[in-house]
């Protein structure tokens, strides 16, 4: 479950807003929430607001104002150290550039959360490689 009340992201001046003399209101007063299993497609214009939302749904940014839940965890409520563990166990982030590691196999790749907190069992192995041909990828 995804728990969002009363969100809101500002930031700081720009080259482009500081001769206005106001900061950039990216998100005001958001309420979501989104269901386990639930499929949500976020859309709208350029600048509206949906990578900042992305970013604050993955744990990437925090909000100005407002609470963030992810499965239970009050993810504000967390230290550098707390989010980093958090994200790298419980969320999956596939960014529009990948960011894959060029000196990675494919399966080195998508094993890289499981390595970072231990070594890769046989059966991790095997999930990855289900994973890899699931989506086209196996060869």
């Amino acid at each position: 479950m995804i728990e969002l009340r009363n969100i809101n992201k500002q930031y700081a001046h720009t080259a482009e807003t500081a001769q206005s003399g106001t900061a950039v209101m990216a998100l005001r007063d958001i309420d979501l929430s989104i269901g386990k299993g639930e499929f949500v497609s976020i859309m709208g214009p350029s600048g509206s607001g949906k990578s900042t939302l992305l970013n604050l749904l993955s744990a990437l940014d925090k909000p100005t104002s407002g609470t963030i839940r992810l499965a239970g965890q009050d993810i504000g409520q967390l230290d550098d150290d707390a989010v980093t563990l958090f994200r790298r166990t419980r969320i999956g982030l596939i960014f529009q550039f990948f960011n894959l590691l060029p000196t990675l196999t494919a399966t080195e790749n998508v094993l890289l959360p499981v390595l970072l907190g231990r070594t890769a069992s046989q059966s991790d192995r095997e999930l990855a490689t289900q994973l890899l041909h699931s989506v086209g990828l196996g060869h």
